[in-house]
């Protein structure tokens, strides 16, 4: 009775082992794909920053420039034009 015993307790600790090295794997291979999941997030995360950055500039004669200052900048355009436009007529 002795040896049926320690064969059954051989036999549940190797199942044991088993099911721990199982578990372990699949711990391993959650992690690696958390891992790459989290660096296709951070990727995707700093091209929208970048492309919200880009939304607040406009390249104006080869320099960007905040998009209020545009606005300042073509209104004096406007106002240029427009005496260029008058002085021509006059």
């Amino acid at each position: 009775m002795g040896e049926t015993t320690s064969i059954v307790a051989a036999g549940v600790s190797l199942l044991g082992s088993g099911i721990m090295a199982l578990v372990a794997w699949g711990v391993r291979a959650e992690i690696g794909t958390l891992r790459a999941e989290m660096a296709t997030l951070k990727a995707e995360m700093r091209a929208s920053i970048a492309e919200s950055v880009n939304e607040f500039y406009q390249r104006v004669n080869g320099n960007y420039v905040k998009k209020d200052v545009c606005k300042t900048i073509h209104a004096a355009n406007e106002d240029r034009l427009l005496k260029i436009e008058q002085s021509v007529e006059g």
